[in-house]
């Protein structure tokens, strides 16, 4: 496709065809240079190693409704000299997930733009990893851009049997029971010790109480 647009425009270029690794490395030098480099790319895109997408120059032919595309085929020597438009993309899904209603909701709604996708890729750029930069966009963009993607048409149950057995519920029924024994523990010597204390007392007023001599009274 590319030698077709370069020779029907008459472009003194020839293709030189290297490996992803070796085109980042040619695209990064002539950047840190600040040189000039003529390279096929794709859009949306995270850029080149750090290199952002808007530090490139598109570069375009002429639009496929000038009808410069009616002899296209995939000959090297056949007539295409317009640009090839961009498609959207393609939502495929099998039968067993289409009935899955919430999650093939979310597969129809779920869209971005570009601005969604250039702040996706900085982001990437900026964690060096790409669910650390998902978290960070939907934490930054809030449910005002992703709310309507999702939809709970099923309730679904956090506790489906009562009294709950499984996860880490024996750990905190073990624990509440810890906390009700030494809770009565310390009820009892607390009224053990008030008892004893009462009983002391009682016992020390009637020591000192004087006794009364019942010959005196006539």
């Amino acid at each position: 496709v590319m030698e077709q647009q370069i020779v029907n425009n008459g472009l003194s270029l020839s293709m030189v065809y290297l490996t992803q690794r070796s085109k980042q490395v040619a695209v990064w030098n002539a950047f840190a240079s600040k040189k000039d480099i003529l390279f096929q790319h794709h859009t949306p895109s995270e850029g080149v190693d750090g290199v952002p997408s808007n530090a490139f120059m598109p570069i375009q032919f002429a639009p496929r409704r000038y009808g410069c595309n009616s002899s296209e085929n995939s000959s090297p020597d056949g007539g295409l000299s317009c640009r090839l438009e961009a498609k959207p993309l393609l939502k495929i899904v099998s039968p067993s997930f289409q009935e899955a209603g919430d999650a093939y909701y979310f597969a129809k709604k779920f869209n971005l733009d570009k601005e969604s996708y250039e702040r996706l890729f900085e982001l990437w750029r900026q964690h060096e990893n790409a669910y650390e930069a998902a978290c960070s966009w939907l934490k930054e963009t809030g449910s005002r851009k992703w709310g309507w993607w999702i939809r709970f048409s099923k309730q679904v149950r956090f506790i489906r049997e009562f009294p709950p057995t499984t996860g880490c519920f024996p750990v905190f029924y073990l624990f509440m029971l810890l906390t009700c024994v030494v809770a009565i523990m310390h009820y009892v010597t607390k009224s053990g010790c008030s008892a004893i204390k009462c009983c002391r007392w009682r016992k020390s007023s009637n020591d000192s109480m004087e006794p009364t001599d019942l010959s005196d009274i006539q």
